[in-house]
């Protein structure tokens, strides 16, 4: 019915005609002479065999019972170039439980149809086109990407290998206090079951940028009530914990307590030795004579006889008691 037909490389190629049902279909391999190939009924088709390269075959009529043939008409085969297998982005990622992952073609050909599967061979599609957003994974995942076009596929699929890795548990935080004056620090202070794990603090559940990396955070001197938010994210696969944990500080209003005796009116402070991690921390609330706020001093990490100090100096000579 066509005299031009396509077929991929390696592959047959139906070629059909039209003609009378009085008549039989004659398919040869030239114009003149040549091989008889086959004789199919006026309804029937013809298959070539698996083709390697351009071919042009050729059919003639016949009255049934009679020797006399018709012209022959040529059909011309174009074997269609085998498609190249795609050639992915990257065929080895790294994830997290419970992220989904894109994994996409480079250098994709507008021509071409790109098709993933989940297995190597046959298979239901995933999707059609050059990037494919995975779904959330839970487990070390294979996806498989073929080329199409004009009904040809590749050879075989390139595969993309997903190793999921686990999440940290979610971390445990204590406040060195819940409910503060106006103008106080709190020292807050996250702990958890795994190891090798850091602790990135935020200001909100879904922020993108830590305000602070570290298990012990100190915040600012709090003049409202303020939440923070923090997780664990793995050193070893930068995986974080499946959420944040929240800590509310209730910062209470009223003005400030003095002190009733003498209050201190200068402060020195520093650290000796090897005190990794440690510092005073708002040495200025040890004199601002408030009874409601304080300094806090942290040493996380000490050598042997380490030590944080602050000292507080007063204008006048305390008496026994005060």
């Amino acid at each position: 019915n066509s005299n031009a037909v396509s077929a991929c490389l390696n592959s047959t190629a139906t070629l059909s005609a039209t003609t009378a049902s009085t008549n039989q279909l004659l398919w040869y391999d030239a114009a003149v002479g040549g091989t008889l190939l086959a004789t199919k009924a006026y309804n029937e088709t013809f298959v070539t065999p698996a083709l390697t390269a351009n071919k042009i075959y050729y059919v003639a009529a016949k009255r049934i019972g009679c020797a006399e043939e018709s012209e022959r008409v040529a059909v011309n085969v174009t074997v269609i170039p085998a498609l190249a297998v795609p050639v992915v982005t990257n065929a080895n990622l790294n994830s997290c439980v419970g992220a989904p992952v894109t994994i996409s073609v480079t250098n994709p050909d507008a021509t071409v149809t790109y098709r993933w599967y989940e297995v190597a061979t046959a298979g239901t599609v995933l999707f059609s086109g050059s990037t494919f957003v995975t779904p959330a994974l839970a487990a070390n995942k294979t996806y498989y990407v073929e080329a199409s076009k004009a009904g040809c596929v590749s050879a075989t699929r390139a595969a993309v290998n997903i190793t999921v890795a686990p999440s940290p548990v979610l971390p445990q935080v204590q406040a060195s206090a819940s409910t503060i004056p106006a103008g106080q620090s709190v020292i807050l202070t996250a702990t958890s079951t795994d190891t090798n794990v850091d602790f990135l603090w935020y200001t909100s559940a879904n922020a993108a940028t830590a305000i602070y990396t570290g298990p012990t955070f100190v915040t600012p001197p709090l003049t409202a009530t303020t939440t923070y938010h923090v997780e664990a994210k793995s050193k070893t696969n930068q995986c974080t914990s499946p959420s944040r944990v929240s800590v509310s500080i209730n910062v209470g209003g009223g003005s400030a307590n003095p002190v009733p005796c003498d209050a201190a009116t200068g402060e020195t402070h520093g650290i000796d030795g090897v005190a990794l991690f440690s510092d005073v921390v708002n040495p200025g609330l040890a004199i601002d004579n408030d009874t409601q706020t304080a300094s806090s001093l942290l040493m996380p990490i000490g050598a042997l006889n380490a030590s944080v100090y602050q000292k507080l100096s007063f204008g006048n000579i305390s008496n026994l008691g005060d």
